[in-house]
């Protein structure tokens, strides 16, 4: 597990670039980070912006890991960082979702525990430019959530 800090400063260049990289909507990202709070790895290596939704249940609105660090179990280790924080603070539920075309993500998040609780379809069709990934349009949010 990789403990998250809290960063309390405003986003650096390169951190934006790194939420853009999983979300290239800058409006999107722009309203998420004025409502959400910002956590970072250790090492800087990794981003996500959590927002609470109830009480009891927060939502990872956007989540990234350097490129070159995919692929070795850090990205596992802070969304477990993430999990362990939102327990900590007494929640009993993380939602988090992505795009029909991530394919790396879903299983990442299945594995982590995350279950399918419902399609957004068309969610991502209003994008500025269109997603491909893995050969495959994205156009709809694969919702899921973590229960504990």
């Amino acid at each position: 597990m990789l403990q998250p800090v809290r960063q309390s400063s405003d986003i650096t260049p390169a951190q934006m670039a790194l939420l853009r990289d999983a979300d290239p909507d800058d409006s999107k990202i722009a309203a998420y980070l004025a409502r959400g709070e910002v956590w970072v790895s250790p090492d800087k290596s990794a981003i996500a912006v959590i927002q609470a939704r109830d009480d009891d249940i927060y939502e990872i609105m956007n989540i990234a890991l350097l490129p070159d660090m995919r692929g070795q179990g850090r990205g596992k280790a802070f969304l477990a960082g993430l999990i362990a924080m939102v327990k900590a603070r007494g929640g009993r539920a993380v939602d988090i979702g992505t795009g029909n075309s991530s394919l790396d993500q879903l299983a990442l998040y299945q594995k982590a525990g995350f279950r399918i609780t419902g399609i957004v379809a068309g969610y991502f069709d209003g994008y500025p430019e269109p997603i491909i990934e893995n050969g495959i349009a994205c156009r709809d949010m694969v919702r899921l959530r973590a229960t504990f």
